[in-house]
């Protein structure tokens, strides 16, 4: 028997994360935010400072950006396993 399961993709988004501090003033957040979504222009200068298979910034909600990984370990059944009480 043949226990695999197959995912039918990752999701919208690689689940590459770029923090930024809560601390930082609100004008220089706002500032490093958009200089990481100009580089989407760019895709050979951001590929260089992230990843070759990096493909663009977007801003998202932790739900948005964890929700593929979540289905994923539901489908797998390894939710229990690794969010105990989740």
């Amino acid at each position: 028997m043949n226990n695999s399961r197959v995912l039918d993709k990752q999701g919208p988004i690689p689940a590459h994360t770029v923090l930024i501090s809560k601390k930082l003033p609100e004008g220089l957040k706002k500032k490093v935010v958009e200089a990481f979504k100009e580089l989407n222009a760019k895709p050979d200068l951001m590929r260089k400072f992230v990843s070759a298979i990096f493909v663009r910034f977007e801003e998202r909600s932790v739900e948005e950006h964890l929700e593929p990984l979540m289905r994923a370990l539901e489908v797998t059944g390894l939710k229990d396993r690794y969010l105990k009480g989740g």
